[in-house]
Formats: C-alpha cells, sequence, structure tokens
C-alpha cells in the first residue's frame, strides 16, 4: 500500500510540475487573471484530486475535476492538457483536440502542450496546422529528432515530398550523415521515380559506411532499376568480398552472368547461394523446383543434384531441405534414394500428410506393399481422416488378399472423400474387387455400377466389370458391349482385347472369338497363362484340337491357369 501512495505521489508532482511551469509563464501574461486565495486554493484542490483520478484510471470522476478548475480560472492551460490526454486515451479524438488546441494557445511556448496537439492534428488529418506546429519545435528543439521524423511524415502524407526530403537535410545538417535518415530520402525518391537522386544518396551513405552491406545492397538494385547492370555487378563483388556467407548477393551475380549468357560463371555463383546457410531454404527451393522439367538433359540433371546435395549440407535440420531432393529423385524415377530422402523429412517432421503420400507413392510404384500398409498405418496415427491413406492401406490388404479386412478398410475411408469424384471412384473400384473376390456378387455389381455412372469412360473398370460377368457367365450381351468400348477407348491392350474374345466365347461366336484372342496375342499377352488357356479352348471349339493342346502346354509353362488347365492336358479334353 505504501508503495502504490509514494508511486500516485511521484505521479501527482510530476504533473504539479507541469502546473507550475504554466503558473509561472502566465505570470508574464498581460492580461492574467488574479485568483482570490479561496479560489487558489479550490484550484489547486480540484487539479491535484483529478491527477489522483486520472492515475487511479476514474477517468469520467478526472474529467469533472479539472472541467472545475477550469470554470476557476479558464486560463489555465494544465487543466486543458490533461483533460485533452484522458479524451485522447478514452478515444474520444474531437474533445481531445479541442481541449489541446486550447492549452497550446495559452501556452504556446510549452513543447509538450505543441507536441500533443501536433500529433493529434495529424491523426485528424489536418496536416497544414500539424506542419506549423513541427516546424515550430523543430526550431526551438533541434536536439529531438522525433520532431524532424514525424513532420517529414506530414509531410510525406501530404505528398510534399520536397517538403520531407528538406525536413530531413535539415536533421542531417544537426545530426551528420544518418543510415535511417538516408535510407528515408532514397525510399522518397524512388517513390517520386527520381532514381538518379536516390543512387546519389546511397553513394553518400556508402562513403560513409563502406562495410554495410545492406546499403550497398540497396545501391546495387538501384542500378538495376536504372538499367545499370555493369555498376550493379560492381557493387555485387564488393559485397561478396565483404561478406562471403550473402547468399542474396550471390544469387544476383548468379541472374547477373545468367544475363549476359556466361552460364558457367552464373552456375558457379548458384552453387555458391546454396552452399550460404544465410539464404533460406525457401529462397533456394524455387530454383531447385525449376529443374524439374530439365532432368531429361544430363548436365541441367547433373547441376540439379548437386545443388540438392549443397542444400541439405547447408540446412541440415530443415525437413525441406530433404524433400525438395527427395521430389527430384523421385521425378528422375531414382525411387530408392528418393524414399530415404522423404524418410529423413519424417524423421524430423511427421506433420506433413504430402510426405507420407510420396512415401506411398514411391512405394506403391515398387510393388512393395508391404511397406505401404506399413507406412499408411502410422501416417492414419496422424491423420486419421485422410481418405487417401485409407485408400492405399485398403489396396495393400486387397493385394495380400485379407478381403474383409480390406473392405473395412476402404468402408471407412470412403468417408472423408469430399468433392473428389477420381478417389470416389477409386474406393468404388476397389470394394467391388473385394466384394467380387468374397463372392458378395450383388454388392460388388452395384458398386461397378456406380463407379460406371462417375466415369463411364474408364477402360479398366469397363474391363474388369465384364470380364467378371463373364465368368459367372451372367449378362453376358452387356458385358460384350462395355467390353468392346474399354477396347476402344484403349486399342491394342491385350488384357482388353483378351477379355472381349472371352465374352464371344461364352456367346458361342467362336470365329470372331479366334480374331480376338489373336490380337491380345500380339499384342504382348503371348507369355500369359490366362491368354494362352483361353486360347486353346477357343480352337478346341473350332476343332483344332492339336493347336489346343498345344496352347494349354503352353500356359502351363508360363505359369498358373485355371483349376482345370492339369485335367484338360491329361485327358485331352475341354472342361469348363
Amino acid at each position: 500500500m505504501k508503495v502504490k501512495i509514494l508511486i500516485l505521489c511521484s505521479l501527482i508532482f510530476s504533473s504539479e510540475y507541469t502546473y507550475s511551469q504554466w503558473n509561472k509563464k502566465r505570470e508574464k501574461n498581460k492580461t492574467k487573471l488574479v485568483l482570490s486565495n479561496g479560489e487558489r486554493k479550490r484550484f489547486d484542490h480540484n487539479f491535484f484530486e483529478a491527477l489522483k483520478q486520472k492515475h487511479l484510471e476514474n477517468y469520467e470522476d478526472a474529467l469533472v475535476l479539472f472541467e472545475k478548475c477550469i470554470k476557476t480560472d479558464p486560463n489555465a492551460a494544465a487543466p486543458l492538457y490533461e483533460a485533452a490526454k484522458i479524451y485522447k486515451n478514452l478515444n474520444q479524438s474531437n474533445q481531445a483536440l479541442e481541449y489541446s488546441l486550447k492549452a497550446y494557445k495559452l501556452d504556446e511556448g510549452n513543447e509538450t502542450y505543441a507536441y500533443l496537439c501536433a500529433r493529434l492534428l495529424s491523426k485528424q488529418k489536418k496536416y497544414h496546422q500539424a506542419k506549423d506546429i513541427y516546424k515550430s519545435l523543430t526550431k526551438t528543439n533541434k536536439k529531438s529528432e522525433i520532431y524532424f521524423y514525424e513532420l517529414a511524415d506530414i509531410y510525406i502524407l501530404s505528398s510534399d515530398f520536397k517538403g520531407a526530403i528538406k525536413t530531413y537535410n535539415e536533421l542531417e545538417i544537426i545530426i551528420g550523415i544518418n543510415k535511417m535518415l538516408s535510407l528515408q530520402k532514397h525510399k522518397i525518391y524512388m517513390q517520386i521515380l527520381d532514381v538518379e537522386s536516390g543512387n546519389n544518396e546511397l553513394l553518400r551513405l556508402a562513403e560513409e559506411f563502406p562495410e554495410d552491406t545492406d546499403v550497398l545492397e540497396i545501391l546495387a538494385e538501384g542500378y538495376l532499376l536504372n538499367n545499370e547492370k555493369e555498376k550493379a555487378f560492381e557493387i555485387f563483388k564488393k559485397i561478396s568480398n565483404i561478406d562471403k556467407d550473402n547468399g542474396r548477393v550471390y544469387l544476383m551475380l548468379y541472374d547477373y552472368y545468367k544475363s549476359i549468357g556466361e552460364n558457367e560463371k552464373a552456375f558457379e555463383e548458384l552453387a555458391r547461394a546454396f552452399e550460404s546457410s544465410s539464404l533460406s531454404v525457401d529462397g533456394k527451393i524455387p530454383i531447385l523446383v525449376s529443374y524439374l522439367n530439365l532432368l531429361q538433359d544430363s548436365s541441367y540433371k547433373a547441376q540439379a543434384f548437386y545443388l540438392c546435395r549443397k542444400i541439405v549440407q547447408a540446412h541440415p535440420l530443415d525437413p525441406k531441405s530433404y524433400a525438395v531432393f527427395g521430389d527430384l529423385l523421385y521425378e528422375d524415377r531414382q525411387l530408392d534414394s528418393a524414399e530415404v530422402y522423404y524418410n529423413e523429412v519424417l524423421k524430423i517432421d511427421k506433420s506433413k500428410p504430402q510426405i507420407w503420400t510420396q512415401l506411398i507413392f514411391v512405394n506403391a510404384e515398387r510393388n512393395e506393399y508391404d511397406k505401404v500398409l506399413n507406412i499408411t498405418e502410422e501416417a492414419l496415427l496422424y491423420f486419421p481422416t485422410n481418405a487417401v491413406f485409407y485408400y492405399f492401406n485398403g489396396i495393400s490388404l486387397l493385394r495380400k488378399k485379407q478381403y474383409t479386412t480390406s473392405i473395412n478398410i476402404f468402408n471407412q475411408g470412403i468417408e472423408y472423400v469430399f468433392d473428389n469424384n477420381i478417389l470416389l471412384n477409386e474406393f468404388y473400384n476397389s470394394l467391388a474387387e473385394c466384394y467380387n473376390e468374397t463372392k458378395e456378387y450383388e454388392s460388388s455389381d452395384s458398386l461397378f455400377e456406380l463407379s460406371i455412372k462417375i466415369n463411364p469412360s474408364n477402360p479398366t473398370v469397363l474391363n474388369n466389370y465384364s470380364y467378371y460377368l463373364s465368368l459367372r457367365g451372367v449378362d453376358l450381351e452387356k458385358a460384350k458391349e462395355m467390353s468392346f468400348n474399354s477396347n476402344l477407348l484403349e486399342p491394342n491392350n491385350g488384357t482388353f482385347q483378351d477379355t472381349y474374345a472371352w465374352i464371344l466365347y461364352k456367346l458361342q461366336q467362336y470365329d470372331e472369338a479366334l480374331s480376338w484372342i489373336v490380337k491380345a496375342f500380339e499384342n504382348g499377352s503371348s507369355e500369359s497363362p490366362v491368354v494362352l488357356e483361353h486360347y486353346g479352348d477357343i480352337l478346341y471349339r473350332l476343332n483344332k484340337k492339336n493347336e489346343a493342346f498345344e496352347k494349354w502346354e503352353q500356359a502351363k509353362a508360363f505359369g498358373k491357369g485355371s483349376e482345370l488347365l492339369e485335367k484338360k492336358i491329361r485327358e485331352k479334353k475341354l472342361y469348363e
């Protein structure tokens, strides 16, 4: 409690000093108002009580007391000033300015009153009046730099840029060449498109501070804006000698050499930029991304991977450095190496779903579905609503023939598919495959139908659905139409041609079936045990039995055919 009272007293006496200054000034006023002893006591009591209430943040009570002071002595500036400050704190700008102006007019020589008044005028965009007060303050208080800076701001706000520069120059005479001042003047010169004057200002500053690379960088950029590339180049070279880890400067030198066709030197500077830890990863990544479409060129490819190694060395704890390296390796089909770098990202940061996705793609493309299963299981711990992770988890289980579990995963994941028909279609197709394997044909067929409704031009879905129908011997005409369409959409696909041949066989259209199975045989299916067995069955129906036996033997040699293949070969007879 004593501490609080002491603080309060110190604040009151601080304000009392303001009051006593006013009192001394008023004594010089020829038309001074003489207060009686009672009025003096009443004024003093109300004034100090008002200060007390103000410091206790009882603003309404304080204003009432200050108003009593003003009524007692209308020529007293101090209560007007104190009331203005309260109105300012209450965001009542009009009242604040009104009282502040009155206080200032009563005591124009008071720096504190003048400064508050100037700021309030500026806030209300009354720049002409504010400017006059600030000018007065700069003349009487030349050591107060803030008045010069705020006067310059007034000139800028009123679009009088020459006035602002003149003000900065006046301050410069007092304090000497100053970085902040010169940069402010340079900024104004650039705003009014006086590039030459802006550069000259920086030259003066550079002469005063020859080792200041920030100034030199701005100067070099100014030369570039003025299309003075050679001058800019010399400045950048100077900076690189002063600050050997300045990555931004090496990038500027890279751009310069590239613009004049010196590509070897350009890459040397680019490599130095990538070695620099001062240049952020975010500043380097766009450059590496630009190489993604150039990897077919061996020289660009070598550059890209050299820079990748440099970015990892310069930023070993930043996951983005490993991610971009992984992306370039993935694009170059170096899948094993890409996997290593994506795993490095996850060691540092597991919060980016796109990295998990890339790691899944890498392993799926290598048919490493055991790994895909493990990755998706872990990814789903961090992202339990990510539909893509559910999808690949389900696909992995499907590949392992865990159909029931796969169905459960797909049904969970499909709930998180929003506004993505492509992914939704993949879920439908995969579920349809699973239900077909579990012989839940009604569910399988309905899902295939949904998939075709979303995308009637998906040749793989048309082929698979029609093939499954043919195996069951149902809706063969519908199967024939879908299979024919899949072949129109993707001609010369041996698998699709085999399906169509098999449907024709089921429809007992053997001659036409033979012509299509021959196409399949010629389009990459000559070593498929399924196609070879179908080929033999068709030949058998056409009474070309010796050729049929030959195809069945070939089917056995190339792998596993149907469950009846061994019996067909052994008994030299067709079984269905």
